[in-house]
Order: C-alpha cells, then sequence, then structure tokens
C-alpha cells in the first residue's frame, strides 16, 4: 500500500487542536474562489491547508463559519479588508474538525473544517511547543548577546594591574 492509496488517510477523523499560521484568497485551477487556512497541529507536528472553493453551499457556508471563527467577520467588505484582518489574526487557536467524504465516485476524501475553541486551549503538546519556540528564541538571543560581549575589549590598565 503506497502514499497514492486511497486507504492512506493523513488524519484520523476526529478533532484536534491548531493554530492558523495564515489565511489566504486563491483561485482553482477552474477559476472558481477559493479560501484557503494554512494551520499547524502542535499534537502531530505537522502542517496542513483546509480548502473551501466556492462551488457549492457547502464550502461557501463552511468558508464563512471559518472567517467569522478566525477573523470574527464572516463576510469581510473587500479583500483589503480580509488581508488586515489576516494580519491581525495570525496565530488564532482553533478545533479543526477531520471528517470523511465518499464521492459518487466511491473515492473517499477528507475534509478540514474550522470549528470553535469551546474549552479554555489547555493543550500540553502545544504549550510544550511554544516553550521550546520560546527556548530557542532565548538561546539565539543569549548567543548574540555573548558574541556582542565577546567583541567588547577590556581597557589597557586591566592587564597592567592583574585584574
Amino acid at each position: 500500500m503506497g502514499i497514492f492509496s486511497n486507504k492512506n488517510q493523513l488524519l484520523k477523523e476526529g478533532q484536534y487542536w491548531a493554530e492558523m499560521l495564515n489565511m489566504d484568497w486563491a483561485q482553482t485551477k477552474a477559476g472558481d474562489d477559493m479560501l484557503v487556512v494554512e494551520f499547524f497541529l502542535p499534537n502531530k507536528g505537522k502542517t496542513g491547508k483546509a480548502l473551501f472553493p466556492q462551488v457549492n453551499g457547502f464550502f461557501k457556508s463552511e468558508a464563512q463559519r471559518a472567517c467569522e471563527i478566525l477573523l470574527g467577520v464572516a463576510d469581510p467588505e473587500n479583500l483589503d479588508a480580509f488581508f488586515m484582518l489576516v494580519g491581525k489574526a495570525k496565530g488564532s487557536h482553533f478545533v479543526l474538525e477531520v471528517t470523511n467524504h465518499q464521492k459518487i465516485s466511491g473515492e473517499i476524501t477528507q475534509n478540514f473544517l474550522v470549528r470553535p475553541v469551546v474549552t479554555p486551549w489547555t493543550d500540553t503538546a502545544f504549550l510544550e511547543s511554544t516553550n521550546r519556540r520560546s527556548e530557542l528564541t532565548d538561546a539565539r538571543s543569549k548567543r548574540c548577546n555573548r558574541k556582542g560581549e565577546d567583541k567588547a575589549f577590556a581597557p589597557s590598565w586591566i592587564e597592567q594591574e592583574g585584574v
């Protein structure tokens, strides 16, 4: 069984804590508008994208729900307002709901749907990943400070006095 098999699913059906990395308004190959929500799953250490092509009522309503949850507005008035809201909302937390859908052809696809966080964000894996990011940032700034201190030179009188 290879990675292109129908039985190979990226995620099991269920709900996952997620962090929004970015949102975009793109076009499908057919030229239809599409909302794209890029996310990070701390428990899985994976990133992914939820796609909402504006081809039917289901995806349109799910795109509006995603905007309402992540941006606070279900239908931004224009693309400038949309991208301004996206800039402010990066890093927002939500619940990613994964559902399987069987097409008429028999092929099973997965829907990634945006849902609100009902309980407070207490996911330890997320907190650990955030702590790791903070530790890396702290270590990086300490290294930079040390390099700056190493470049500083002592006055010549220190060597003469034996200090």
